[in-house]
């Protein structure tokens, strides 16, 4: 019989993750509330400013699956000390940059690390604690980078107000340099699996992969750039490549000797399920995330901090949930919880719309949608791993979490297309915002509520020794 509690070097494992998910989701979010104090800091015009996000937003969403397949070759451990020196890396020349386009640059190096962090981070909890506490890890893992998303306006306005916007990234450093330390002894007992020294790298696929997924993004956020129709050419222009490209990263994988994402994978039901509702989830969030700040801060002309304030029944909301999910679902099953978390995803959505013109009842109506992905994520995620053999656990991982910051960037770019910005006002119309999420959450649910009939029906043997039959 397992024991209850988890060992050393699982908590060791479960701690260091936690730490590395909680600083690469704050890095998405605590830039926001500091953009003017960068743009009077450094002199940048408005327009280039936001190459503060994105620089760290495209590379993070779309060399995940490639820091997937470095997980695999190296091991858990030895690639998630590598994607953490290299984020830290990013922070230091952020923090020093004494011109903007170096700010720039260690953005983007922020991001290549992020992107082989969250990956060998799933790996990481998947190889070193075990399936009998891999619910409960998953959800501390996700709880940390939820607090943290919500956290970032608070923290960042906190920051820029009382010191200065160099201090959002100097915080990083001395994190960083303790999940180091962390994790020096699983890299000195060696007790990872063995690498995949053996396997080619799918050089081709991951180059494919990564130019289908900048073309989408990169033209997803031209398109949100652009007020005349007679400009929305190359924007489009890019968007058909993009799509392009993913066909044809789709053919490659399929005649790959050793693909960087394995058509069994793609064919595994959790992986799908996961991948739609994951994705679904994040463009809901992320969107809102982006809409809701505007709609704070510029409609209603709040200060950064305050801005950030009413996020807190969001991340309230978030943190409440993703601590009790393992007990709701060991009471009530996967199937019930995530349904659960979708349905008060949703309920959300629809009430944001109730009353627009008041921002204490928009606050109040997001604490469902922050409750509702606390008990989604973490299910889907221990399903998927649990449903994979650990030799793959570092692609699955990367590829679910590139599917999800893919689905990030499209909510930023599709619901900020209803944003707009007449004589230097601010309009967020929420009705319609709403209406598009609680649609997107509507295919989420009914997908996951007749993929996990389905699955239930054909009763599939587990994939490995221990794995538990439901999954999401």
């Amino acid at each position: 019989m397992p024991s209850s509690r988890m060992d050393a070097t699982a908590k060791r494992a479960v701690a260091v993750t936690c730490i590395l998910m909680f600083l690469t989701s704050l890095d998405v979010t605590i830039v926001n509330v500091a953009l003017p104090a960068i743009r009077h800091g450094l002199d940048v015009s408005t327009g280039s400013l936001g190459w503060t996000v994105e620089a760290y937003a495209i590379p993070f969403a779309t060399l995940m699956l490639s820091g997937g397949a470095l997980t695999d070759r190296l091991g858990p451990a030895r690639a998630f000390v590598t994607g953490i020196v290299v984020f830290g890396l990013g922070s230091l020349l952020c923090a020093v940059a004494p011109v903007f386009w170096l700010l720039a640059a260690g953005r983007l190096v922020q991001g290549v690390g992020a992107a082989v962090c969250m990956p060998s981070a799933l790996a990481v909890l998947r190889s070193g604690v075990g399936l009998a506490h891999l619910g409960r890890a998953v959800a501390l893992w996700a709880f940390s980078g939820s607090v943290a998303i919500s956290m970032g306006p608070i923290l960042g306005g906190t920051l820029v107000q009382y010191s200065s916007w160099r201090t959002i990234f100097v915080v990083n450093i001395p994190v960083v340099v303790a999940a180091v330390l962390l994790l020096l002894p699983a890299l000195r007992a060696g007790g990872e699996r063995p690498a995949a020294a053996g396997r080619t790298a799918d050089a081709t696929g991951q180059a494919v992969y990564v130019a289908g997924s900048g073309l989408l993004v990169g033209g997803l956020l031209l398109f949100n750039a652009e007020s005349d129709s007679a400009r929305w050419r190359m924007p489009v222009l890019l968007l058909v490549l993009g799509a392009a490209a993913f066909a044809a990263f789709y053919a490659c994988e399929r005649r790959a000797a050793h693909p960087v994402l394995p058509a069994s994978l793609m064919r595994n039901p959790a992986f799908q399920s996961a991948a739609i509702v994951g994705g679904s989830v994040n463009v809901v969030n992320f969107g809102l995330l982006y809409c809701l700040g505007l709609y704070y801060g510029g409609q209603h002309g709040f200060t950064a901090l305050k801005s950030g304030l009413l996020f807190l029944p969001m991340m309230l909301g978030t943190g409440v949930s993703t601590l009790v999910v393992e007990r709701i679902r060991k009471v009530a099953g996967d199937r019930v919880t995530v349904l659960t978390g979708l349905a008060l995803e949703l309920a959300g959505a629809v009430l944001i719309g109730v009353r627009p013109e008041s921002a204490s009842w928009v606050s109040a109506a997001t604490a469902g949608i922050g409750f509702g992905v606390g008990l989604v994520i973490p299910p889907i995620t221990t399903g998927l791993l649990s449903a994979v053999e650990p030799g793959v656990s570092g692609v699955a991982g990367g590829a679910f979490s590139s599917i999800r910051q893919l689905g990030s960037a499209l909510g930023v770019a599709v619901l900020g297309l209803l944003v707009s910005d007449a004589g230097g006002a601010v309009r967020v119309p929420l009705r319609p915002i709403g209406a598009v999420c609680a649609a997107l959450l509507v295919v989420a649910l009914v997908t996951y509520l007749v993929s996990s009939a389905l699955r239930a029906r054909a009763r599939p043997e587990p994939v490995a020794a221990g794995v538990a039959q439901e999954a999401p």
